[in-house]
């Protein structure tokens, strides 16, 4: 016996379809009648489903940051942060100095008066030799280099570009996300990615974004790769001499990087300080944008713009953040929920 859909599926059928809709289709008939559109009902439907999934990550992105909070990193994983460090045995601590010194759940542990035992009770959990490599990773973070991504909404795209981040050792992304979402998370194992380890900050306008970074301490240069015409080549203008001389005047530089298909927007550009490009020889106009940002975090490796961090106190909370992350990984291991 042949199942059937009712009516309203006929949504399936091409746009200039002249069969009759007034039987019931079988599964079969709506399959074949979908992969039967031409190739401009085939780009709609692909639209439409990318318009869904902007709509669900801007939903998420909606949800009250402190329901998705714990010991103030802000993260997705809050619920298996509680979880951890009931099962290392710091939960009691953290509840009862929450008792003692009136803390709210908004109020990390991290940065209590006194953190030994929590460092402590991380470091005997991983064990030596995993202290000792995150130990390892932290003296490579450079805060000299910060990476700007503008309405970037591939999922595969930005895993790459923090994947590349973690890398180099650029602890620090800022997403303007005045159209499109910054969304990394494209499986359910993709939550332990590099992802967890980067410290992003979202806005909703340019203009945010690029005062926000003017106002750090030590101010920042901002370089937009973007094929303007008043781009200059990325090799061209970031010699060792023009880079050494912009980390001197303003402590870090700051790499803009545009959408998939539109690349950065003008404001974002008429924001920036200088625009460069990356050359290229061939028929080709354009690298992807994951591409593009590897090319020009190597660039600037070579050419020592890759310094490193200065500030104890912020390489301490780092490290903190750092133990807590692991011990994240660690928990889910062990509990099966990841095997990898």
């Amino acid at each position: 016996m042949h199942h059937s859909i009712c009516n309203h599926h006929q949504a399936a059928l091409p746009w200039n379809s002249t069969e009759d809709v007034t039987a019931p289709l079988t599964w079969l008939e709506v399959v074949g009648r979908f992969h039967r559109l031409s190739s401009p009902e085939r780009m709609f439907e692909s639209q439409r489903s990318a318009q869904r999934r902007r709509q669900k990550h801007q939903q998420e992105a909606a949800v009250p940051r402190q329901l998705r909070t714990d010991l103030g990193i802000y993260s997705r994983l809050g619920l298996w942060r509680v979880l951890t460090l009931f099962a290392l045995g710091i939960g009691s601590t953290f509840a009862e100095r929450s008792r003692v010194q009136g803390v709210t759940g908004g109020t990390e542990l991290m940065d209590a008066p006194d953190t030994s035992l929590f460092v402590a009770q991380c470091e005997a959990h991983l064990g030596a030799e995993l202290v000792q490599h995150v130990k390892r990773v932290l003296r490579h973070r450079s805060d000299s280099v910060h990476v700007l991504t503008e309405n970037v909404h591939d999922p595969r795209n930005a895993q790459q570009i923090l994947e590349l981040m973690d890398s180099f050792g650029i602890q620090h992304l800022h997403c303007v996300e005045s159209a499109d979402p910054f969304f990394w998370k494209s499986s359910a194992q993709g939550v332990f990615s590099a992802g967890m380890h980067i410290t992003i900050q979202r806005y909703n306008r340019p203009e945010l974004a690029a005062r926000a970074l003017r106002e750090m301490p030590g101010g920042a240069h901002l370089v937009a790769l973007s094929l303007s015409s008043a781009s200059l080549p990325l090799e061209a203008y970031l010699d060792e001499a023009r880079v050494a001389a912009l980390l001197d005047e303003h402590q870090r530089v700051v790499i803009l990087l545009g959408n998939e298909e539109r690349g950065l927007s003008q404001q974002m550009i008429a924001l920036a300080d200088s625009c460069v490009y990356v050359s290229m020889h061939g028929f080709a106009q354009s690298f992807n944008v994951a591409v593009t940002c590897a090319l020009a975090l190597e660039h600037l490796r070579l050419v020592g713009a890759l310094r490193p961090w200065s500030n104890t106190e912020d390489t301490t909370q780092l490290y903190k953040r750092f133990l807590v992350q692991r011990c994240d990984v660690a928990f889910m291991r062990r509990i099966g929920a990841i095997d990898y």
